[in-house]
C-alpha cells in the first residue's frame, strides 16, 4: 500500500524503489538518466552480501530472460511514472512474497521499451536499514552461530 500511495504523489516522470536495507551506487541515477527515453530501465545489482549469486539480473541473458523469478528486484529498475501509475495501475499487492516479480513482470509486459544495463545500479541488503538493529534473517544468519541458509 505505501508503494501505491507514493507513486500516486511523486511528481517525477520516472519511478525508482529503494527499501531502506538496500543502496544506489553513485553512479546509479546518471546511469539510468542516460536511458530515461526507455519506458523501463533494467540495471544490475549487486547480490552477493545476501546470496551467493554475486549479481541480478544474471550477466550475458537477453531482457526476456533476464525477467523471471528470484532473477529481477524492483532495485534493478527505473520506470516511467506513466506505465506504472497509468496503464499498470500501480503497484499490486498480489502474490505475496511473489508481489516483487509480479508487479516487475506486469511492468516488462506492457513496456513499450525495455533496455538492460550491464553496470551495476545498486546494493542489495547493503546494511541493517533505518533501524541499526533490524537485521533481517540472511544478516542475522551471518552475526550468530546459526547454519547459513540453504542455497537454490
Amino acid at each position: 500500500m505505501i508503494r501505491d500511495s507514493l507513486i500516486r504523489i511523486a511528481k517525477g516522470s520516472h519511478l525508482l524503489f529503494l527499501d531502506d536495507d538496500n543502496a544506489y551506487a553513485p553512479m546509479a541515477i546518471a546511469l539510468f538518466r542516460q536511458h530515461l527515453a526507455y519506458e523501463m530501465i533494467i540495471g544490475r545489482v549487486d547480490t552477493s552480501r545476501a546470496f551467493e549469486i554475486t549479481m541480478i539480473p544474471v550477466a550475458g541473458e537477453p531482457v526476456g530472460k533476464a525477467v523471471r523469478q528470484g532473477n529481477i528486484d524492483p532495485l534493478c529498475l527505473c520506470l516511467s511514472k506513466e506505465l506504472v501509475a497509468t496503464r499498470c495501475g500501480g503497484w499490486g499487492n498480489e502474490g505475496g512474497y511473489e508481489s516483487d516479480y509480479r508487479n516487475i513482470l506486469r511492468y516488462y509486459r506492457r513496456a513499450q521499451s525495455v533496455v538492460l544495463l550491464d553496470e551495476i545500479v545498486g546494493t542489495y541488503d547493503a546494511g541493517a536499514g533505518l533501524d541499526s538493529q533490524g537485521l533481517n534473517l540472511r544478516q542475522m544468519r551471518k552475526h550468530s552461530p546459526l547454519p547459513p541458509l540453504p542455497r537454490d
